[in-house]
């Protein structure tokens, strides 16, 4: 569980956690407060001036702590507040204001008493006062001054400047409930305002994050290659592919002095030169067929777009790549089985700890390596994957996961397969919205993101006692050898892998034949050999 701090936009995450520690070290001053580093690290911070206090307090519940600033924070009639806060009781979430201290939990007399105390001095109702100000009454049902109309407009300018209820209280020195009656129409008005900016700074910031340096800001082929960027759904992927342009337009434009603005002026006499200049380059085969891979795709992109007739690197000749390149370490058959069964061992250990939380996350952890090593996907397919995405049709169960190229794809599972992942969401996702994420972060709307992954596998992998570095795509390659080794044609795997091109899949087994076959699992990730074929769901 983790702490979340609400916060004003004046105060920062490392302010708040440091006077938390100190009143930590008041209580216990003979005690090593090292625990301390584990109960605050994992926290989240909401600042006010952009969340309202309603619509914060609804939505804490996987909280353990919630932590204020001040008292004074709680904008809200303390009658509200304390219901929302008894409601939280069941729920095990405690609320603590930092400055001055005070401890509400919700479950305790203590913690009742203290929401009492509060209720009647009702310093939560008070507003924040203004030095030289006079004090404006907001206690509820207090009577709304009536103002010129010259300080309407003013309030109103203030309020089309997007500035927020609060400021505007700051500046005119005026009540928060008057201010509200009298913009409060222009509500819609600056929602919808903010919305706008937002989108424009995000659409800027999207755009300077994939901006090629050697193209002009505002050109075509600038905004094209940042819409063909942001296209691609793999965060790998786009890297890899801004870098290549940024090599390939950097070279037009120093080597050969050329200064481009559109994609109609690249033609294959460019890339055939392009093409030299890396050979010149002493690159290998493998490194010029990766600097022409997105060259490729991003010039098929536009073609589909309808921008240009054709592709200029369609027809350019790179130089032919060994099969025998595999393109990630793969694991031992072995090794496989040691992780899994790892996975296994710390899922049926988290049954004797009685926390739902902590098997969930056993069980999500072994589902998660089972799939990748028993189906061969790509890790982004994996955490793409939603609850209306598993279907089952004539006894055959598919999945329906993102490709690489932002396209998606259907696979078949095995029925071992299929009772692994239902198990899992009637335990865990039986309520859930067919929109959710099977391995969903935070927000059940979002899927775990790529770097937890990546630790979940590193981890389990580690105490597993493999010393060696393990990625998903490791996974991915074994899954390729295994099933050829185990007489699985070719046509098959290319299809699971998703490849599109035969070539793709020789870089992982080598071979090619044409024939297509049922679902199948390596021998190494059956249930029965992990101990696992008569689980109930």
């Amino acid at each position: 569980m983790q702490n979340l701090y609400y916060l004003p936009k004046n105060i920062s995450l490392e302010q708040a956690k440091e006077l938390y520690k100190e009143q930590e070290k008041i209580k216990f001053p003979n005690q090593n407060l090292s625990y301390l580093d584990d109960r605050i690290t994992p926290s989240l911070v909401v600042y006010q001036n952009h969340v309202s206090l309603k619509v914060f307090l609804k939505k804490i519940e996987r909280f353990s702590t919630v932590i204020f600033w001040q008292i004074k924070q709680i904008n809200m009639p303390f009658e509200e507040f304390e219901k929302i806060v008894k409601g939280l009781s069941f729920k095990s979430i405690t609320i603590r204001f930092l400055d001055p201290e005070i401890l509400i939990d919700p479950e305790t007399k203590e913690g009742l008493q203290m929401l009492d105390i509060l209720s009647k001095t009702a310093k939560v109702n008070q507003p924040n006062k203004q030095p030289g100000s006079k004090p404006s009454n907001t206690l509820p049902g207090a009577p709304i001054p009536k103002l010129d109309e010259k300080i309407i407009q003013l309030l109103r300018q203030d309020r089309k400047a997007l500035l927020t209820v609060d400021e505007i209280v700051a500046k005119r020195k005026i009540s928060m409930a008057t201010v509200c009656k009298y913009t409060k129409d222009l509500t819609g008005y600056v929602f919808k305002k903010r919305a706008k900016e937002k989108e424009k700074l995000k659409k800027i910031a999207m755009r300077k994050s994939v901006a090629i340096p050697d193209l002009k800001e505002d050109s075509n082929l600038a905004l094209y290659s940042a819409a063909f960027l942001n296209n691609q759904r793999s965060e790998g992927t786009k890297k890899i592919y801004h870098s290549r342009l940024k090599q390939f337009f950097a070279y037009v434009r120093n080597e050969l002095d050329m200064s481009v603005s559109d994609p109609t002026q690249i033609n294959e006499d460019i890339g055939q030169k392009y093409l030299t200049h890396l050979k010149d380059a002493k690159k290998g085969n493998s490194s010029i067929h990766l600097d022409f891979a997105p060259l490729k795709s991003f010039f098929s992109y536009l073609k589909e777009k309808g921008i240009i007739a054709r592709n200029p690197f369609k027809l350019i000749k790179t130089p032919i790549v060994s099969n025998h390149v595999v393109k990630a370490d793969s694991l031992e058959a072995s090794e496989v089985d040691r992780i899994l069964k790892r996975a296994v061992f710390e899922m049926e250990q988290s049954k004797e700890t009685d926390d739902d939380y902590k098997q969930k996350l056993a069980n999500r952890n072994f589902l998660m390596i089972y799939l990748l090593s028993s189906v061969g996907m790509r890790l982004g397919a994996l955490l793409s994957i939603r609850l209306k995405d598993v279907k089952t049709r004539n006894g055959v169960t598919t999945l329906t996961m993102a490709a690489k190229n932002s396209d998606t794809y259907t696979v078949s599972i095995t029925k071992e397969n299929a009772n692994e992942v239902q198990r899992y969401i009637n335990t865990y996702l039986s309520d859930a919205d067919p929109d959710y994420h099977i391995f969903h972060g935070v927000n059940r709307g979002t899927h775990l993101s790529y770097q937890k992954s990546r630790m979940i596998i590193k981890d389990i992998t580690k105490r597993a006692g493999i010393d060696r570095h393990v990625n998903a795509k490791m996974f991915r390659v074994t899954w390729a050898t295994l099933a050829h080794q185990e007489g699985m044609e070719i046509r098959k795997i290319m299809h699971q892998l998703n490849h599109k091109n035969i070539n793709q899949t020789m870089a992982y087994i080598r071979l090619a034949h044409v024939t297509i076959e049922p679902s199948w699992v390596p021998s190494v990730t059956k249930l029965s050999n992990l101990g696992l074929e008569n689980r109930v769901f």
